[in-house]
């Protein structure tokens, strides 16, 4: 592999030390030094073990020292976009990354890489307790195929009528998903996929309720 990844910058931004990937890889603390280094090559077989330790695609791995640089400190680009709960009629329907308006607010947040995601305020108790009142999700608009999907994964679904998340189940009827919530006190029901505008991929969940989540 002619290109060395800067595995000690991936590394640290994760706070992780040598000993932890050298372990997760199968090598010696030593040896991971060297690949830190350039002392060793990178073989195509450790560089997909590291990109699920570092949760990155080889690609980001690979890639990952050419963001930019202003005042001698890296500077990642923005790659998530806040969007206020009165602004999300405009991203759920055709509000995209390209555009930008007064109320939303792209940032970095360096332990996610993929580009293009979005940061949305969560309403409601359905899927208590997975996921809180009030808790923020990442989400990453999702190309509706059945083959993209998850099935029993929780998303998040555009409809007619709204937008909920909700799990997402194979349904006896044809051309129609069902959804499904974490919480007992809602039944699952069927959407037909001719009402669905749009499905965004869970990426990750913020949350500032510290309580322990218990089933009620």
């Amino acid at each position: 592999m002619s290109k060395t990844p800067d595995l000690k910058a991936i590394r640290t931004s994760l706070g992780l030390g040598q000993q932890f990937i050298a372990g997760a890889l199968g090598v010696e603390v030593a040896t991971y030094s060297k690949l830190e280094r350039g002392k060793i090559q990178l073989t195509v077989e450790r560089l997909y073990k590291l990109s699920k330790i570092f949760n990155l695609t080889p690609e980001e791995i690979l890639h990952f020292g050419s963001s930019q640089v202003s005042n001698g400190k890296t500077k990642h680009a923005d790659n998530v976009t806040f969007v206020p709960v009165a602004a999300q009629a405009g991203l759920f329907n055709g509000f995209s990354s390209e555009h930008s308006t007064d109320t939303t607010i792209p940032f970095s947040l360096p332990i996610f890489y993929e580009r293009d995601l979005f940061l949305i305020n969560l309403e409601g108790d359905s899927m208590y307790p997975t996921f809180c009142n009030g808790d923020y999700i990442l989400v990453k608009q999702l190309d509706f195929t059945s083959k993209n999907i998850k099935w029993g994964e929780p998303y998040l679904i555009i409809t007619d009528d709204g937008q909920v998340v909700k799990r997402i189940m194979k349904s006896q009827a044809k051309n129609s998903i069902l959804l499904k919530s974490d919480n007992h006190l809602y039944e699952p029901y069927e959407v037909e996929n001719t009402n669905i505008k749009s499905i965004w991929e869970l990426k990750g969940v913020i949350s500032k309720n510290l309580a322990p989540r218990t089933v009620r």
